[in-house]
């Protein structure tokens, strides 16, 4: 599967050039070691769960350490409000939808989506979750 995932960081005014977020992710995309994410991204029926995969290549990688997956309703002009999911890590936050990385302040994106409803979870949660989703049978 060929990766196409582009990687965009919102620059943060205190650290311009550096995100620690996208410090992980590149060489692991790289590496081809974030094949969920991959799939997720080019594959419309998997939208809701990219964050999801991200987390769990994570943790195939041994690199969840620090990730939290963050769920909750935010707004945007185009979508009104939605549930939507996105991990976090160092005061980053990484939304993985569009088929992207966008990272930005992890303040600033739950500020700027007026996040509420917000549930925050480690690799562990995302472990159940999965599990949870595969005995329904919506994920394979």
């Amino acid at each position: 599967m060929t990766n196409k995932i582009k990687i965009g960081v919102l620059e943060r005014p205190d650290a311009p050039g550096r995100c620690s977020a996208a410090d992980v992710i590149r060489p692991l995309l790289r590496a081809g070691r974030l094949p969920l994410l991959v799939q997720a991204a080019s594959d419309l029926r998997l939208a809701p769960y990219v964050a999801v995969c991200l987390m769990r290549d994570l943790t195939a990688a041994g690199q969840s350490a620090g990730w939290t997956w963050v769920r909750g309703q935010i707004r945007t002009a185009k979508a009104g409000v939605f549930e939507n999911s996105w991990l976090e890590f160092d005061g980053w936050a990484v939304d993985t939808s569009g088929g992207e990385c966008l990272c930005m302040d992890a303040e600033f994106y739950r500020r700027a989506f007026k996040a509420k409803n917000v549930r925050v979870g480690d690799a562990a949660a995302v472990d159940q979750w999965w599990e949870d989703q595969a005995e329904r049978e919506e994920i394979a």
